[in-house]
């Protein structure tokens, strides 16, 4: 009987190494903010996804994962353009202002969408439209940073 070498059945295939992958027209000042977005996405694919669905078996991009890592962006600049007096940066000053009128979870669903995503509970979509026709005309939703494996090939949200 021969001896071969490999996984047993049954064991998972490990994970391979992640890289964060920043676009080039990503200012210092802004830098950290984009880092957080791709470590809040980077948990969510490593862990936080399987906590929360023990039975899915493989990751899945979601709403939650994706608002989260707004969420955390709108908080880190804060902190960089209000406490240390950072440059202005277009996109970022308006996720500011999304995250002070407490619509990300609206912002996330209308701007990020994902067509596999089912609309989540409690969306405030007729107040935040009625918001956004103010305070975000003509924008544009950014995303300057993310997540790749080795296996992912082309990068796939």
């Amino acid at each position: 009987m021969g001896l071969s070498a490999g996984c047993a059945a049954g064991t998972p295939k490990p994970e391979p190494e992640p890289r964060i992958v920043v676009d080039a027209s990503v200012s210092q000042e802004a830098l950290p903010t984009w880092l957080a977005y791709a470590g809040i996405r980077l948990r969510w694919r490593t862990n936080t996804y399987l906590e929360q669905n023990p039975d899915a078996g493989r990751y899945r991009y979601t709403f939650a994962e994706e608002a989260a890592a707004r969420d955390a962006s709108a908080r880190v600049w804060i902190e960089r353009r209000e406490f240390q007096k950072g440059k202005p940066d277009g996109y970022l000053d308006r996720l500011i202002e999304v995250f002070k009128a407490g619509y990300i979870r609206e912002y996330t669903w209308t701007y990020l969408r994902d067509p596999l995503w089912a609309e989540p509970a409690g969306l405030r979509l007729a107040a935040f439209d009625a918001w956004r026709r103010v305070n975000l005309k003509d924008h544009r939703a950014e995303t300057r940073a993310r997540v790749e494996f080795a296996d992912d090939g082309p990068y796939i949200q």
